[in-house]
């Protein structure tokens, strides 16, 4: 086991002694001739032999510390190699046990990390460090010592043997419950030895091994190893791997995990000591050891693969934050603390449950909620005053599914604290939700819920955060995709405590919508600097939870270069749900739509959400999905309906894109309060009317002449889908009064010799152009436009403009203006 030696205890033999002719090639392997002891009381003489690894004979690799259980390191005892006797002096923990492992006759051949590898050359040395795995993997058993107190042998006897397994199990003696040894096992692990890191390697990795207690000697091999138990529960988790040569969790994150505890006197060892358990070939290259590297680059590469690699970002909830020392980057964490809980920290896992879909019992999901119940208090359906708890619970209905822990949970925490802070409001309690709508396919809205699944799994699923997310090995800075949820304008207050979890609630500057956000450890009323913190959002995936980093802008010259101040496992507002509208895509078919096939089966509709959930999904709506939209729906040739709307509308025009460009007139007259309501829509199109119709605005109306030879194929073709809805008045030439079609109009304007005069007025015009899917399709794309500082039609035909991280949020607009909420994707500079 390799340990860093100090300047003040060095062996007397020499890098260039004849013990260590010649430095060891990758190739070859040291090993110990241990020879009988004719008497217990002669000096210790050894020889040493140098093989080719892959032709060595069979030997014994030995598992003890150097110190041994007093820790004392100090290289006082001597042994003698080789046939000039040269001394080399060890500790008394290594003295005692090479004097343990002499044989009675014969010679035993071993591997000794303090002898077999020179210590005082670091090329060496580094190179049989990297080679511990395959040394104790390739052994013919792992000898475990651990002192002389525990291990020792009887004169002229040999050890009675016992599987471990076989040892922690009580047997039946005369009706009585015992054990089969007289030797306390558990009270062993309690030892300094299973405190070591490099323990854990050369017992994991062993075929097999052996641990002598007093003259028993307890067998381990990958066919018995110890029966699986609350081994967590002891110092040693790791204690049912025994002489599996590999860990039950193979990654990095999870064995440093499992490990981490254990200690070593140069902390990178906790790396180094346990490389070869690390479960795959590319992990192991990636981290091999390499001692010239600093703590910082070793930690650095080690919490960057599992981050990246193994996507294991909780990492994030155990980052040191802006306490970093130093200059180290504040997304890492503090590899300094000897605490697995601290350095490992995971986000809680509380269950909540999705509305059932109709004929399942309910679509069961991970939030990472665990103040689920305190903020439900602000439900209405219950007053403790009026409802007991039984009540309650019934009337929650089908909406939640609680399994009786839950509802044990719930019942200790109300009798600890009492009711819920509850505020009668009549306002929703909104929590976010990384899972898509669940809808019957017999919901009327089921359409638009193919169309928006499918589009999220071509925009979110087929590009992750992983895609493009790097960390810089000069600086250690991680560049990462997060979307910008909000800008903090105020501090967050402490609203209530929950199972050792923080809720705070942030208002927003109107006072009709509030955010909840539930922290472990973080004081957010603290902490917070209002205009320099922000709220962003790590999007992990439909099938894992987000999470909420807290960035505060680190006010260098880069504009997105932030320092993490720390991270929420879940957020949720309290808001006036209400009913709202939004212009949605939506496919007519229930199969599932190819996104380059060139269907065109979209129409767009304004939507009424009335959901207690908001999704990631409608947060992360970028122009990406939008625009390929539009465009399929405007650069087409319109169907058959869309055709007869336009016709009603444009009598007498032929050009799509003159049609699109007073659309798009009409939108920006209604999103611009400067824009000239009274001439930009009805100028714009007028403009566009075939001249021959007359076209003119007069008194906030539009008016077009027909002549009496063309009023009957434009009666049929252009206004009966309009006749209702906007050119509902007429008048014969020279008549001032304007009658209804209703009056018998259309049968005297169909006799009649005279030209004839229709007209609509400028609300009938808009609201007809509203129900055009041109329109529509334009209109979903005023807040991306907004944003790019573009018209929807430039976006429309600038292809090489569109930008997939700028968002178009669905949430109820309260929240969104209340927060003013982004949405947008950024790459994110975290120092």
């Amino acid at each position: 086991m390799p340990v860093q030696i100090s300047s003040g205890d060095v062996p007397t033999a020499s890098a260039r002694s004849s013990i260590y002719r010649n430095r060891l090639s990758k190739d070859e392997i040291r090993l110990i001739c241990i020879p009988a002891a004719i008497d217990q009381a002669a000096p210790i003489h050894l020889s040493v032999e140098v093989h080719p690894h892959d032709r060595c004979p069979e030997y014994e690799a030995l598992s003890y510390t150097w110190g041994g259980e007093d820790n004392d390191s100090s290289l006082s005892h001597p042994i003698y190699i080789g046939p000039y006797w040269d001394a080399l002096l060890q500790t008394k923990n290594c003295w005692e046990m090479i004097r343990f492992l002499r044989p009675s006759r014969g010679v035993r051949l071993v591997w000794i990390d303090a002898i077999c590898i020179n210590q005082l050359d670091v090329h060496e040395k580094e190179a049989q460090v990297r080679k511990m795995a395959r040394i104790y993997e390739e052994c013919s058993r792992v000898v475990v010592f651990l002192g002389s107190d525990v291990s020792y042998n009887e004169p002229g006897q040999y050890p009675y043997k016992m599987k471990l397994r076989d040892a922690l199990q009580p047997h039946q003696k005369n009706g009585k419950v015992t054990n089969a040894i007289n030797v306390d096992i558990l009270s062993l692990l309690h030892r300094r030895y299973f405190t070591r890191v490099w323990v854990i390697q050369e017992l994991a990795m062993s075929p097999r091994m052996v641990i002598q207690v007093g003259n028993l000697e307890l067998l381990v091999d990958f066919r018995t190893p110890p029966r699986r138990a609350r081994w967590d529960l002891t110092p040693v988790p790791w204690f049912e791997h025994l002489s599996q040569q590999r860990l039950r969790r193979r990654g990095v994150y999870d064995v440093l995990q499992a490990t981490w505890n254990n200690k070593a006197a140069d902390i990178r060892d906790k790396v180094f000591g346990v490389h070869a358990l690390f479960g795959d070939h590319d992990s192991r290259s990636a981290l091999r050891p390499d001692y010239s590297l600093p703590c910082f680059e070793v930690f650095l590469g080690v919490f960057a693969h599992a981050l990246l690699c193994e996507k294991r970002t909780e990492i994030l909830y155990s980052a040191a934050g802006i306490s970093a020392a130093g200059l180290r980057p504040t997304w890492l964490p503090d590899w300094t603390v000897s605490d697995a809980t601290q350095l490992f920290r995971s986000p809680p896992m509380y269950r909540t449950h999705h509305p059932p879909v109709s004929g399942t019992t309910g679509d069961k999901f991970w939030t990472g909620e665990p103040a689920y119940q305190l903020i439900r208090g602000l439900d209405d359906r219950w007053d403790p005053s009026l409802l007991s708890y039984d009540e309650y619970q019934k009337t929650l209905g089908e909406d939640y599914e609680w399994s009786s822990l839950d509802q044990q949970r719930e019942r200790e925490w109300l009798a600890q604290q009492g009711p819920p802070y509850r505020r009668v409001t009549g306002k929703n309690v909104l929590h976010v939700s990384t899972e898509p709508r669940q809808m019957n396919r017999n919901d009327s809205v089921h359409s638009e819920h193919d169309f928006y699944k499918d589009v999220v799994d071509y925009e979110l699923g087929t590009t992750t955060w992983r895609d493009s997310a790097y960390v810089d090995a000069r600086t250690g800075s991680l560049a990462i995709d997060l979307i910008h949820v909000l800008q903090f304008k105020t501090k967050p207050r402490l609203w209530g405590e929950w199972g050792g979890m923080k809720v705070y609630r942030l208002d927003a500057i109107d006072g009709q919508v509030a955010m909840y956000l539930t922290v472990q450890c973080l004081a957010l009323d603290q902490i917070i600097i209002p205009g320099r913190d922000h709220l962003f959002l790590l999007w992990c995936g439909s099938s894992e939870p987000c999470m909420y980093p807290i960035l505060r802008q680190a006010g260098g010259i880069q504009a997105h270069e932030y320092m993490l101040v720390g991270v929420c496992s879940h957020i949720c507002f309290e808001a006036y749900m209400g009913k709202y509208q939004k212009e949605v895509p939506v496919y007519s078919k229930y199969g599932k739509y190819d996104l380059d096939d060139g269907d065109h089966g979209i129409t767009y509709e304004a939507r009424r959400r009335t959901d207690k959930w908001l999704f990631v999904h409608d947060l992360h709506y970028s122009a990406k999905v939008l625009l390929f939209s539009v465009r399929d729906l405007v650069r087409n040739p319109p169907g058959e309906n869309e055709q007869n709307r336009l016709d009603a509308l444009f009598p007498g025009v032929h050009n799509q894109r003159n049609m699109i460009a007073v659309l798009q007139a009409l939108l920006s007259e209604l999103n611009e309060p400067k824009f000239d309501a009274r001439g930009g829509f009805l100028s714009a199109y007028v403009a566009n009317i075939d001249a021959h119709f007359e076209p003119r605005v007069h008194e906030g109306h539009v008016e077009i002449t027909i002549h009496p030879a063309n009023w009957e194929e434009m009666h049929r073709k252009r206004f009966a889908a309009a006749y209702s809805k906007a050119f509902k008045e007429w008048r014969h030439e020279g008549k001032d009064k304007w009658s209804s079609k209703f009056k018998g109009g259309i049968v005297s304007m169909l006799g009649s010799t005279k030209r004839s005069h229709v007209r609509a007025s400028r609300d009938d015009l808009i609201n007809l152009a509203k129900e055009t899917e041109t329109y529509k399709a334009l209109a979903s794309l005023t807040h991306i436009a907004r944003c790019q500082g573009k018209t929807e039609l430039e976006l429309v035909l600038q292809p090489e403009h569109e930008d997939r991280r700028t968002a178009d949020t669905r949430w109820p607009p309260n929240i969104v203006e209340g927060f003013d909420i982004d949405g947008s994707t950024y790459k994110v500079t975290v120092i």
